[in-house]
């Protein structure tokens, strides 16, 4: 039978590692989003993560600058309206957008 139930692990990447293998202390750096260079692994991973985080800042922006534009167009508008015009924004029917 195999023992398939979940372990937890917790680090705390503001604690001491002295002592600690290099690894773990390349963990803490990239949780405490330092620069690392310890191997190709922990390179790859810093990279991804910037990519990850630049995509959801972009996103974010994009959701606030519609929420703003909504809600100043939205006095004037009706929210069918307001959705068509985004559509024709994107040069899209409503039915593709």
């Amino acid at each position: 039978m195999l023992n398939n139930s979940p372990i937890t692990i917790i680090i705390n990447s503001k604690g001491d590692f002295a002592g600690e293998s290099d690894e773990l202390k390349e963990l803490a750096k990239l949780m405490n989003d330092e620069e690392v260079s310890l191997n190709e692994q922990f390179i790859w991973a810093q990279n991804r993560v910037n990519e990850l985080n630049q995509d959801r800042r972009a996103s974010i922006v994009s959701y606030e600058t519609n929420k703003l534009d909504w809600t100043l167009y939205g006095d004037y508008f009706t929210d069918d309206e307001l959705e068509e015009f985004i559509a024709e924004a994107k040069g899209k029917t409503l039915q593709e957008a």
